[in-house]
């Protein structure tokens, strides 16, 4: 997993938004367990405008334009297509998950 540490404690929460709400605990789980805030949410409406997310394709379109540009998505191959953000394909790997969660938390 990424050696990265949270920046300080008062940083914002990462919202989590998947279908699965079993997707959606793992990667909380793995955040915290990196020291970063993260909370699991089931709608667009609960996760603040300037809150980075990760989530799946489904619900790429819901997200603000700031959003977009910072979140990263999970996905199928086919399902990713077209989309300009930082993704992770399926089938994961804990390499894939790794590295992408590195990535995704050196932009904050």
């Amino acid at each position: 997993m990424p050696q990265n540490s949270p920046k300080s404690s008062a940083q914002q929460n990462i919202s989590i938004w998947f279908s699965d709400s079993e997707v959606s605990e793992l990667f909380s789980f793995l955040l915290e367990n990196l020291g970063y805030p993260a909370a699991v949410v089931s709608t667009s409406g609960a996760t603040p405008q300037s809150e980075r997310v990760i989530t799946e394709p489904l619900f790429f379109p819901s997200l603000s334009e700031e959003q977009k540009r910072s979140c990263l998505l999970i996905g199928s191959p086919k399902s990713l297509e077209g989309l300009n953000a930082l993704a992770i394909a399926q089938p994961l790997t804990e390499q894939k998950v790794s590295r992408a969660l590195e990535l995704f938390l050196r932009e904050r």
